[in-house]
C-alpha cells in the first residue's frame, strides 16, 4: 500500500497475458533485431495504453517525455513518462491541468505476461521534495529476480 503525500496520485501494478510464445532471455540476447523489436513494444505500449488513457480522461494533447529500454536479467524492461494536458473549465475562466503518468513495464523471460508498475499524479513542478520521494517510491518496484534501480 502507497500513501501519497500528494492527493490524486495512484501507483497501481496491473499483469496481463501477452498471447504470445514466451521468449527465452538466450532468443532476446541471440536476435539481431532486438532493439527494434523493444522500441516496437515500446511505440505499441505508447498507443495502447497511454493514448487510449489520455483520450478517456478528456485531455486535450498529450506528450511522451521519456521512453527507453531499461537493462533487465529478468526480462525486457522498458519506461514510458507521459504529462497529459486537461481543460477544466472554471468560474472565469479554463485552466489548464497536467497529469503524470509514468510506467516501468516489464515482460519476464519465459512467462506469457507482462507486468507493469504504473503511477498517475498530477504534475507540481513547485513540490520539488513530493516529486523526489514519489519517484523513489516508483523506481523501488523491481519484478523477483530483479536488481533494485
Amino acid at each position: 500500500m502507497v500513501q501519497s503525500p500528494r492527493k490524486g496520485t495512484y501507483v497501481m501494478t496491473t499483469v496481463g497475458h501477452l498471447g504470445n510464445k514466451p521468449l527465452s532471455k538466450e532468443q532476446f540476447e541471440a536476435s539481431p533485431n532486438r532493439d527494434t523489436a523493444v522500441n516496437a513494444l515500446i511505440e505499441f505500449t505508447i498507443e495502447q495504453i497511454y493514448k487510449k488513457t489520455s483520450r478517456q480522461i478528456g485531455a486535450s494533447s498529450m506528450i511522451v517525455s521519456e521512453k527507453h529500454a531499461l537493462q533487465s536479467d529478468t526480462g525486457v524492461s522498458f519506461y514510458i513518462s507521459t504529462a497529459h494536458f486537461l481543460d477544466l473549465p472554471t468560474a472565469e475562466s479554463t485552466k489548464k491541468f497536467a497529469v503524470g503518468m509514468a510506467g516501468i513495464h516489464v515482460a519476464p523471460f519465459g512467462k506469457d505476461y507482462v507486468i507493469t508498475f504504473l503511477m498517475v499524479s498530477p504534475i507540481d513542478p513547485k513540490a520539488t521534495s513530493e516529486n523526489e520521494t514519489m519517484t523513489r517510491v516508483f523506481n523501488s518496484f523491481h519484478v523477483a529476480g530483479e536488481r533494485p534501480r
